[in-house]
């Protein structure tokens, strides 16, 4: 499995490299832009490849218990998913200066249709995963983290949204990060909310695109103020939500402490 984990993050690396590096070639892209991107993407990918050797037990499929022996294909999507995040934030910030507006739309809608097609495959393989659901909450949350930082970049949406965003954000990866460290395990599992919470923002991300293009700023600027309101409800909810959901998991840990 370890072989497999480093080959799959090694060759999703290199694929976003070799991007990038077309992109500098054809578009210019400054030596500052490229270093910069050379050192988060260098950054990310070892962070990825030390969580996924820290977690190959949990390569395993549900419910049987069935160990992989290599990283199946459903979690490759996932890997890859995680292994875009820094390219998209990279393309979002020079699409303001190149004209990569209609490459980053594509390239974010593949990365996008990625999360549909590993869950179907998951499901219609039997090849659903502990692991697969780490990779599959760590990939949604990170890509939001990126457009994020990227719109606020832009102004392509208010502060105090990126303010709440980020905090729910944030929440999710401070709390998954300490019951793993503290309990062991972390119930990966998203919620009504919290897939609400992402397909809402994608949708308000999606029309702020859109103010991006000359000839369809005005209408995006007039709908996406609202979507932020309507968006930012969501949040505050499942901000709620989770926040409840991370106390009481806290309690078995407690209580096993209380009783030893």
């Amino acid at each position: 499995m370890t072989i497999s984990i480093l080959a799959t993050v090694a060759t999703s690396t290199a694929v976003q490299v070799v991007l990038f590096l077309i992109i500098v070639r054809v578009h210019g892209v400054s030596p500052y832009f490229t270093r910069l991107f050379f050192t988060v993407t260098g950054g990310s990918h070892l962070a990825l490849v030390g969580f996924l050797l820290v977690r190959r037990s949990d390569f395993y499929i549900i419910p049987d218990g069935l160990p992989l022996r290599r990283i199946n294909l459903a979690n490759v999507l996932s890997v890859s998913r995680v292994s875009s995040t820094p390219t998209i934030l990279f393309l979002l910030v020079l699409s303001r200066d190149h004209d990569l507006a209609v490459f980053t739309i594509v390239f974010t809608s593949i990365v996008f249709f990625t999360d549909l097609l590993d869950g179907w495959i998951s499901r219609r393989g039997n090849q659903v995963t502990r692991i697969g659901a780490y990779l599959d909450s760590i990939s949604d949350y990170a890509i939001l983290v990126a457009v994020s930082i990227a719109f606020d970049y832009y102004g392509l949406i208010s502060r105090w949204f990126f303010v709440l965003i980020m905090f729910r954000l944030l929440l999710q990866f401070a709390g998954m990060a300490a019951l793993l460290l503290y309990h062991g395990r972390a119930d990966a599992r998203a919620t009504l909310w919290g897939k609400l919470l992402v397909s809402a923002t994608m949708v308000l991300y999606a029309g702020s695109l859109l103010e991006l293009f000359e000839s369809t700023r005005n209408a995006a600027e007039h709908v996406t103020w609202l979507l932020e309101y309507a968006v930012a409800v969501v949040v505050i909810i499942s901000t709620v939500e989770k926040a409840v959901l991370l106390v009481r998991a806290f309690h078995p840990a407690r209580e096993d402490q209380d009783s030893a």
